[in-house]
């Protein structure tokens, strides 16, 4: 990989002066943002736990070391993975994947209409736009690339590979997006604090790719290990599941043939209540709906009942299996650019297009003149409206950036010098009560070291991305209490 921080750019002739773009505009997702840049999140709630360093005594022994992810708060993020939001369906994707006068091209999990949210989907959908490109355009054009995420790096690679001019403009000081892999001696294996959890790399061809590269994938049991709060050992219930379900099939129902869109919250509302079951020592409907809603729609999409779409929601296409990535992730994105001029540290503010071909406006005041460009910024970067466009993007591009929702998911590793849990299986799930993290992953049965990676999203994500490392591991210990060896 050839790379460059943006203070140190080769003025090389296609880098002309910045006047030739009208008006500077906030950051976009492109670099490390000055203090006064830096995007404000929206308020998130208070985490629900109610628990701090003074309240209890926790029993689940301090861990070792922690990492945590915070893609909310992220400024070249804003979410981690897009979802549709209720008024969304499929079509929004299409559309913004659409290229734009064959100059301006789009790629990233969002525009993916197999694997949206999903490592495997962004990749494939740069590779999509590398083809529209080759289309398009002439062998040995210029072609610039606006950031150096798997989707990014993949259509790098392919228009490299065809014959073209690539540069890479990236925000951040390394390449990766989303896909972020610490690897250090503190660690048995390298911590993937990005996309490289669960349904993200569930496609044969990257998991092909993955074992090429020398990358390790792990299938994960489908087992899971489900407890109350007490830490009562629970038997699984499709009651959850069954009564969202029938909440989507209410609603489809009921809009047939309209243009409408209801949230699952609110389909779940008309849906009423369920049978409660008799059983006292056992979750009760409710728990188990909460459960069901905080799995397959908080920590898989990102996302809140109340902004999720009951029609097309689940019509995403995710999951297909569970496999974790344990062999930095990020070191396969680098070796995808490991050939391509790449430009880190770099803000693009802005992209002018039209019959001169194409001009990205640097934060440095000055513009990169190319041919053609491909955008690969997250979603949450085109909600946010700090990327312009001259002319304004179409409509139909403007609508499905509107409509489509960003959510947020976001990991905690922690690593103990011994299990204090007996449990075998590979996931944890907690249901009932009000546990700030409820979902988990053990890795020791599949890698053999003491390390757990929760799993949060939504709001309740957004909440505990505003606490402390500190405190974050009170939150995760007290949520680990119900899996304490008895």
């Amino acid at each position: 990989m050839t790379s460059r921080k943006g203070d140190d750019i080769d003025r090389r002739t296609f880098l002309i002066g910045g006047s030739t773009v009208a008006g500077l505009f906030a950051l976009t997702a492109c670099t490390t943002p000055g203090p006064d840049d830096t995007p404000t999140p929206p308020p998130a709630p208070e985490p629900s736990g109610g628990v701090g360093p003074d309240d209890l005594e926790l029993l689940v022994p301090q861990p070792t070391a922690m990492r945590r992810s915070n893609w909310g708060s992220d400024p070249y993020a804003l979410g981690a993975a897009s979802y549709l939001a209720v008024g969304a369906t499929q079509r929004h994707r299409e559309l913004l994947a659409q290229p734009v006068d064959d100059l301006v091209f789009f790629a990233g999990e969002a525009t993916s209409g197999g694997r949206p949210g999903t490592v495997a989907g962004a990749r494939a959908s740069g590779s999509r736009a590398a083809s529209e490109v080759a289309i398009a355009a002439t062998s040995g054009e210029r072609i610039a690339i606006i950031g150096a995420g798997i989707a990014g790096a993949q259509c790098a690679r392919d228009l490299t590979d065809a014959g073209f001019d690539v540069t890479i403009l990236e925000a951040r000081e390394r390449v990766g997006g989303r896909i972020d892999s610490r690897v250090d001696d503190d660690w048995p294996l390298p911590v993937e604090l990005g996309a490289g959890t669960l349904d993200s790399v569930t496609s044969a061809e990257l998991i092909d790719a993955l074992e090429l590269a020398d990358v390790a994938t792990l299938a994960i049991d489908g087992a899971v290990d489900v407890r109350s709060p007490d830490g009562v050992a629970v038997e699984p219930s499709e009651v959850g599941s069954s009564t969202i379900s029938e909440a989507v099939t209410l609603a489809r129902r009921s809009l047939a043939g309209t243009v409408g869109d209801v949230s699952l919250e609110t389909a779940l509302n008309d849906l009423g209540s369920t049978p409660t079951s008799d059983d006292e020592s056992s979750p009760t409907d409710a728990e188990w709906v909460d459960s069901a809603v905080r799995s397959s729609v908080g920590v898989e999409y990102g996302a809140d009942a109340s902004d999720f779409s009951a029609l097309s929601g689940f019509d995403d296409g995710r999951r297909e299996s569970d496999r974790l990535v344990v062999g930095s992730l990020q070191g396969y994105v680098e070796s995808l650019v490991e050939d391509v001029d790449v430009w880190t540290a770099s803000v693009v503010l802005a992209i002018v297009y039209g019959d001169e071909g194409v001009s990205i406006r640097l934060g440095t005041g000055e513009s990169l003149q190319v041919d053609r460009v491909v955008v690969t910024v997250p979603l949450g970067v085109l909600k946010s409206g700090d990327l312009t466009f001259d002319p304004p993007l179409p409509t139909s591009h403007t609508v499905a950036t509107v409509m489509l929702g960003m959510g947020t998911i976001d990991t905690v590793w922690l690593r103990f010098d011994e299990p204090f849990w007996s449990s075998t299986a590979s996931r944890w799930s907690v249901v009932g009560g009000d546990l700030d993290i409820v979902e988990w992953i053990n890795l020791e049965p599949s890698t053999g070291s003491a390390v757990l990676v929760g799993v949060v999203g939504g709001e309740r994500a957004l909440a505990l991305a505003e606490l402390s490392d500190d405190e974050i591991v009170v939150r995760a210990r007290a949520s680990l209490e119900p899996f304490l060896s008895s």
